[in-house]
């Protein structure tokens, strides 16, 4: 048979094998590239940018399409298998002047947002012709021209209401229906039947609400917003098992389904509603379970806060890199694989066999401690998904130093991010200690040995240790290009951030230890972020909202003196003149005994701006209800408690026309604009 090939036949074997010879050297060099090719990265960089698709650069950049659903049933099994891990619970306009709406002659309050034309979720809304408000399983459909109760929409005995929204005449329900259950630490039962549902009401007819569309989809619910005619609602799935999440009752297009994460937790889902053509789309990706979400008008921020633990894949990367480039690749491997608790188990020998190398004597490491001079930090990674209408796509990914406090901490100017964060370094810290007995042990932390051999051999534990006070960052993203573009670093060392907010090219930051610092912060050049002026006053504030371009109404905790030492249990209420933000004054405050919802949610807080009036529900020892504070305009501006009306459980307060509703448990009380006294009352059935 080899006899009879000819020249041709010949050549063209030869140029078969030449061309799998530089596809098999292509694809190797691309996947371990040559160490004079790999990107250094020191443990102090600051800012990560994920561009590639690989995991060169600390955290993965790119996306990864599943082929079919083998593939990505196999790499979740991976996943479970080898990560036994305990489960732990755009061009953004700050919304700086949220005036009534009017409908008609009706002037009504909106929903306290932060970006403005960016609709956020709450239990209470109002469109100035009638009121929804959702109190655990039901909504009640109130007529404000009436006062009187209209309807009740009554969901299942398994199902909460998480936010509402309302769109012209159609009221928009997201609740979570399911098992409540979800186990700790495997392997426990696994129960997880959670689904996040959206109901589309017409309410034209109050008396009469209409169900005209209903979505359901896995997982539990992670936040929402509504932008022009469209509804965009994730949701977090958590992977106990290898499965693909459902909606409408049919499993996802595995197409639709990417991998964005080093250590794929969870599926984040993201759906976008048109509520006009009641259509939707979807797309899920494959990440690690998040906490924090921001929403512009064009990008969508999700993130995952890392605090410093040996077992998180980032820290993992950037421990690999501190050896050499052959461990790298090892690591590298493992977790293009999933399979990340043998990442951990690499990791640890290498650290030991680098450990042992070196101490002159081990001896004398046996019962104590060896601090390396390794200094990591905490981190957060930032997901961003690009949205227009119906359109939903993963756009980039990067990561900075320190940990955000919530989304007001997260802002766009023009088409930069600003983020700002509290800071711990960390050192790692190793122990070789010398086990006399058998010993069954599971946790990560044990990094030699285990249930089958005798503990008689030396361990080494490793972990991470905070080495220094916190400090406090600014970080300025260039989106259009996906680069850092400035920062301010090392702010108010020992303190961290307690509250943030961005008006117009001004960052308002809070910190905290002993006094309250209010700082300043010039982004006019985002390359060069510039302290203005701080302020130091008792106690802290937890949140904070422009009134107007000139200021700054503060809510937070109390202090009983001068000295500055907050004290939980006292309400303050601040309001701050910003007009020149290098000489800021604090022109008037109140502090009252109490409690609000306020401090942890913005949403609590309504504010009239033609009344000059600012409403927020608070308790006390004899009082529960809503406290209205005036900001008067006088020879000198000044803050003044102008009434207080009573409500027990009271959570929420709107206004209709010259009528202010305070709301809370089973009860709407009416008040008169002007004189503030009560008018009437609703009693809510309790179904």
């Amino acid at each position: 048979m080899v006899g009879n090939l000819n020249h041709k036949h010949v050549l063209l074997i030869l140029t078969s094998i030449l061309l799998i010879l530089v596809s098999i050297f292509l694809i190797i060099t691309y996947r371990y590239p040559p160490e004079q090719w790999i990107e250094k990265e020191t443990s102090t960089t600051e800012y990560t940018h994920l561009s590639n698709t690989t995991w060169d650069t600390g955290i993965h950049s790119g996306i990864r399409i599943f082929r079919d659903e083998n593939e990505l049933l196999s790499f979740l099994n991976n996943i479970i298998n080898y990560f036994e891990k305990p489960y732990q619970e755009g061009y953004g306009l700050p919304a700086l002047f949220p005036r009534e709406l009017k409908e008609g002659l009706n002037r009504y309050s909106q929903t306290n947002i932060q970006v403005r034309g960016v609709d956020e979720p709450d239990i209470v809304k109002t469109n100035g012709r009638v009121i929804a408000y959702a109190y655990g399983k039901n909504i009640y459909i109130i007529d404000t021209s009436t006062d009187t109760l209209k309807s009740i929409i009554k969901l299942d005995n398994s199902t909460l209401v998480d936010g509402l929204f309302l769109y012209r005449n159609n009221l928009i329900v997201i609740a979570t229906s399911g098992s409540q259950f979800v186990r700790i630490y495997r392997p426990a039962p696994i129960y997880n039947d959670v689904s996040t549902i959206i109901v589309i009401y017409n309410i034209s007819d109050s008396a009469n609400p209409i169900e005209i569309y209903r979505l359901t989809v896995s997982g539990w619910y992670f936040g929402s917003r509504l932008v022009d005619k469209y509804l965009y609602v994730l949701t977090n799935t958590e992977i106990y098992t290898p499965f693909i999440p459902l909606i409408n009752g049919r499993e996802m297009d595995v197409e639709k389904i990417s991998l964005i994460s080093l250590k794929p937790t969870n599926y984040l889902t993201i759906i976008a509603v048109d509520l006009e053509e009641l259509i939707y789309n979807y797309a899920s990706f494959l990440i690690d379970r998040s906490s924090l979400l921001y929403v512009s008008h064009s990008r969508i921020y999700v993130g995952r806060l890392i605090w410093g633990s040996i077992w998180e894949p980032e820290i993992l990367i950037e421990l690999s890199r501190m050896i050499n480039v052959e461990v790298y690749r090892e690591i590298v491997e493992l977790l293009d694989q999933g399979r990340i608790y043998d990442a951990y188990i690499l990791l640890a020998s290498k650290f030991e066999s680098k450990f042992e190398n070196s101490l002159p004597n081990n001896t004398l490491m046996r019962n104590g401690r060896f601090y390396w001079n390794i200094s990591l930090s905490d981190k957060t990674i930032f997901y961003v998904f690009e949205y227009m209408g119906l359109d939903i796509n993963f756009s980039l990914a990067f990561q900075v130093n320190g940990i955000v406090l919530d989304q007001f901490a997260m802002e766009e100017l023009n088409d930069n991010f600003v983020v700002a964060t509290t800071c711990r370094r960390l050192r790692l810290v190793s122990y070789r200690s010398v086990v006399q007995e058998y010993t069954v042990s599971t946790t990560p932390l044990i990094m030699r040995g285990s249930s089958e051999e005798k503990l008689s051999t030396p361990i080494i534990l490793i972990w991470l240790e905070p080495e220094a006070e916190t400090s406090n960052n600014v970080y300025i993203i260039n989106m259009s290009v996906g680069e850092l573009a400035g920062k301010l670093e090392n702010l108010a060392p020992g303190e961290r951030i307690y509250s943030a907010r961005l008006v117009k090219n001004i960052l308002f930051l809070v910190t905290y230890r002993n006094v309250d610092p209010l700082f300043a912060i010039d982004l006019t050049n985002i390359s060069n972020p510039v302290i203005l002026g701080f302020l130091k006053i008792p106690g802290f504030s937890e949140y904070l909202h422009p009134i107007g371009n000139e200021l700054l109404l503060g809510l937070g905790i109390g202090s009983k003196d001068e000295t500055g030492q907050a004290e939980f249990g006292l309400l303050k209420f601040s309001l701050f003149n910003v007009t020149e933000p290098s000489n800021m004054s604090e022109i008037s405050y109140i502090v009252l005994n109490g409690w609000s919802t306020a401090l942890y949610d913005h949403h609590a807080v309504t504010i009239d701006y033609e009344y000059g009036r600012v409403y927020i529900p608070m308790n006390n020892a004899t009082h529960w209800g809503v406290i209205v504070l005036k900001i008067v305009y006088s020879e000198r501006i000044g803050l003044v408690i102008e009434g207080f009306l009573q409500h027990d459980g009271a959570t929420r307060t709107l206004y209709v026309d010259n009528k202010i509703y305070t709301i809370g448990g089973y009860i709407i009380r009416i008040y008169e604009n002007e004189s503030l006294k009560q008018i009437n009352e609703i009693a809510l059935p309790q179904l």
